[in-house]
């Protein structure tokens, strides 16, 4: 799977929304980021098998990494959608001779 670009000028012009989960993507990475420096035990899959008695810390912040994941994943699906809607709008334009 190829990765999903980053909105360009043109895509933020026919959707400005764009902006905005565009700088959510962003902050999404970085905390996941954050919540890994700060936790490193998170870094295996299995911590919490691993782990006697895993912190509050660590736990709260698992979930919070499994509700990014789902988030980005939400993000991606919108990107490709306002990307393609916008393709197919200039298509119908050419072909329409506007």
């Amino acid at each position: 799977m190829r990765p999903i670009p980053k909105s360009n000028a043109i895509v933020l012009a026919r959707s400005p929304e764009m902006a905005i989960v565009e700088l959510l993507d962003s902050a999404l990475e970085l905390t996941t980021h954050a919540l890994f420096a700060a936790n490193p035990e998170l870094e295996s899959s299995e911590f919490l098998l691993e782990m006697p008695q895993p912190s509050v810390q660590a736990c709260l912040a698992d979930a919070l990494l499994m509700q990014i994941v789902a988030l980005q994943a939400a993000v991606s699906s919108y990107r490709i959608y306002v990307v393609e809607r916008g393709d197919q709008r200039q298509r119908d334009q050419a072909m329409s001779g506007f």
